[in-house]
């Protein structure tokens, strides 16, 4: 976290702020503009700032397809500067500051309009890149009969089509808070185990920028009360980096991509459940769990059982009852163990050691509890704030069995 602030804040004290530049002098606000154009042409590649232009393109309502022919052909590194200045905070025209740059010695002509700038480049790039695009789509044509996609390939592209209604759902659920169906979404789309991997590293960079943003972002009380100064302007930065956007949007934008996350995790976690064993299982342990009864997964509390073979000789088994709420963790008995399955229970547990508790807030404690290593689950019962109940064995349809130690 040190390490990003600090980088950060290096980038930000060589890039110039337009904040109040509506209380500048014309020359000063001609200067800073300069200022901005120079730093982005140092600090950026220009096939990175193509980017920017595209980004403009997709916010003035631009198609697809358009994007997509000017890509084909590209738009000039000014263009590319320009967007990125607008992203910046640089008006796109200031009619101060243009009369001033209308009046300097040597100047004709009028300023001009950043964005009219912008459109006149992409429009051209649009027009030209229609040909371009057309002649790749035939040559991709002919080469249909040749080229064979590998199988990661062929994963990539399925994904990213599986992405499509999540993007266009995403982009709306801050407004709308509508949810949104994944298993159903990915059920039609046959997304198996490769797919949800492939899926989930799309959204975790972005997922892991807004978490900071809505969990780390300093309030300025506590800005205030930061002694050292080079730790407290790093904060300031921070903040005033992301002060365009509202806590409110950020916090419901990270809920959104937490979803799409956790269901990515559903998917892979149920792959490892179903999946045959590559060393074929003793008959004898079928037959054991055979007549056990246990709920596979939950999509209220996104949690999803283990094998239940796993459950076989076993040293330690947390499970939870979806219907009341009860977390319990099984200890096999130094006497008797260690824990197998007799039928619908578990036999070979501790029932002293062995305890169950109400959690009172299960999504915001299960997710606690999925990202707790061996350390943390020592004492995670403990750290629960309810009455000790006694384990009686029973696995019935409301019961997940969340984890099993060997």
């Amino acid at each position: 976290m040190a390490a990003k602030q600090a980088k950060r804040a290096k980038i930000k004290s060589l890039c110039p702020d337009f904040t109040g530049y509506e209380s500048w002098s014309p020359q000063k606000f001609h200067q800073q503009r300069n200022a901005m154009r120079d730093y982005i042409y140092g600090e950026f590649k220009a096939s990175d700032l193509l980017a920017h232009v595209w980004k403009w393109m997709k916010t003035h309502e631009y198609s697809a397809q358009d994007i997509k022919q000017a890509r084909a052909v590209g738009v000039n590194s000014t263009c590319g500067i320009y967007a990125k200045m607008l992203e910046m905070g640089v008006p796109s025209y200031y009619d101060k500051h243009a009369e001033y740059w209308e009046g300097l010695e040597g100047v004709s002509g009028k300023m001009r309009d950043i964005n009219e700038f912008i459109k006149q480049q992409v429009d051209l790039a649009v027009i030209a890149g229609k040909e371009v695009v057309a002649e790749e789509k035939a040559e991709e044509a002919a080469k249909k009969n040749v080229y064979v996609p590998t199988i990661q390939d062929r994963i990539r592209e399925q994904s990213i089509k599986a992405c499509g209604a999540i993007d266009e759902w995403l982009d709306t659920y801050v407004e709308t808070k509508k949810d949104f169906n994944f298993l159903g979404h990915f059920t039609e789309l046959g997304v198996t185990q490769a797919h949800a991997r492939k899926i989930r590293e799309f959204y975790t960079g972005e997922y892991e920028e807004y978490n900071e943003v809505v969990n780390h972002m300093p309030t300025p009380q506590q800005i205030a009360k930061i002694k050292d100064e080079l730790e407290k302007d790093l904060a300031q930065q921070f903040r005033e980096g992301y002060a365009h956007l509202a806590k409110a949007d950020a916090k419901k934008f990270l809920e959104g991509l937490e979803k799409i996350l956790n269901a990515c995790d559903m998917i892979i976690e149920k792959a490892k459940t179903t999946r045959k064993p590559r060393i074929k299982k003793a008959p004898s342990k079928d037959k054991l769990v055979a007549k056990l009864k246990y709920k596979k997964q939950d999509d209220k509390y996104s949690i999803v059982s283990v094998n239940p073979l796993d459950l076989i000789e076993a040293k330690e088994v947390w499970v939870f009852n979806t219907k009341n709420r009860k977390l319990g963790k099984y200890i096999a008995d130094d006497m008797t163990g260690p824990i197998t399955v007799k039928g619908t229970s578990l036999v070979g547990y501790n029932e002293i050691t062995s305890v169950q508790k109400t959690l009172r807030k299960p999504e915001e404690q299960l997710k606690t509890f999925k990202s707790s290593g061996k350390v943390a689950l020592r004492k995670f019962l403990e750290d629960i704030n309810t009455t000790d109940t006694k384990l009686n064995g029973r696995v019935n349809e409301e019961t997940v069995i969340l984890k099993v130690s060997r």
